[in-house]
């Protein structure tokens, strides 16, 4: 684009943006009319494909008229993403567009003849019903049913999602812009859930990496007498993101059986805590209840394995 080109764009630009402002409020026209509006515009520019819109052709056309380092720096580049501005600008409208998107897309299209406010005008005018059918799509009931039976037959084996894949597709379109009731209807009796599942973890490479980690933890406390219950969270939290295979243990068998051999229950702990006091005390002739005290338990607490154990060293109580 030359600098005469990029005068010309910017000073319609000016000149439309003073035109909305002395314009001031006003009610504005239905997403139905802007809709009809802009897929008459795309026909009368000849960038439509059928009843499709040539979004290349306007894409280029936006890319023409406009300076790429302005377009870049409104945001306003024409992007291949489904979501993009310019896609959603030339579907049905579901929601509104910002000024600068408007006059960019007019203005490639209708150059500068187009007056932003006679547009607002015209476009509010628009009566829905045959403006809003589109070009080709009359059919005869035997045409409606054959597509019918042969979405029917599709969603019924595969499934809504896969069904409008391949040849599907086209089927799904024709019937949505001729018969969307029916078409919404059967694909929520046949919606089916695809089922999804996870390759990009090697669970047995990492079931195997756990049980050589959850070893050497083992192999490290084996001797420490005095530490915490070393239960399954306990063996869990001295790895890393330990907490996160708890819901994976189904694919974790060795992991598994490893924490469910070697956590330690109640009873193991509580024995092991009798131990460690009676290894310490230097003292075998400590009475029972010492015993019981100096290692947190008492009675009531012990379990019936562990009182057992220390019946070994009283065996009169």
């Amino acid at each position: 684009m030359n600098t005469t080109s990029e005068f010309h764009c910017f000073y319609w630009l000016a000149n439309q943006v003073m035109g909305l402002l002395e314009k001031g409020s006003e009610t504005s026209a239905s997403y139905s009319q802007w809709t009809a509006f802009y897929h008459q515009l795309v026909n009368e520019a000849g960038m439509s494909k059928g009843n499709y819109v040539d979004y290349l052709k306007i894409k280029s056309a936006i890319l023409k008229a406009w300076p790429l380092f302005w377009l870049s720096a409104m945001n306003l580049v024409p992007s291949e993403s489904e979501s993009s501005w310019l896609h959603c600008i030339t579907r049905k409208h579901r929601r509104s567009f910002s000024y600068l998107e408007h006059l960019v897309f007019i203005y490639a299209l209708k150059g500068e003849s187009a007056n932003i406010i006679e547009i607002l005008r015209c476009v509010k005018l628009i009566q829905l019903g045959k403006e809003l059918t589109y070009k080709g799509c009359t059919h005869t009931d035997r045409e409606l049913k054959g597509y019918k039976k042969d979405w029917y037959n599709l969603v019924k084996t595969r499934g809504t999602k896969i069904a409008r894949t391949g040849n599907g597709a086209a089927i799904y379109a024709w019937l949505y812009r001729h018969d969307k009731g029916w078409l919404l209807k059967v694909n929520l009796r046949y919606k089916q859930p695809i089922p999804y599942i996870n390759t990009r973890v090697d669970w047995h490479k990492r079931d195997v990496q756990l049980i050589r980690q959850l070893v050497e933890i083992r192999d490290l406390y084996l001797y420490d007498l005095e530490g915490p219950r070393k239960s399954q969270k306990w063996y869990l939290s001295h790895l890393d993101k330990g907490t996160s295979i708890e819901k994976q243990f189904n694919k974790l068998p060795l992991t598994a059986e490893f924490l469910r051999r070697y956590s330690e229950d109640v009873s193991d702990y509580q024995i092991r805590r009798l131990t460690y006091t009676l290894k310490n005390s230097g003292d075998m002739s400590l009475p029972r209840w010492l015993v019981l005290r100096k290692s947190g338990l008492n009675d009531v607490r012990i379990t019936e394995v562990a009182s057992r154990f220390l019946s070994c060293f009283y065996p009169d109580s």
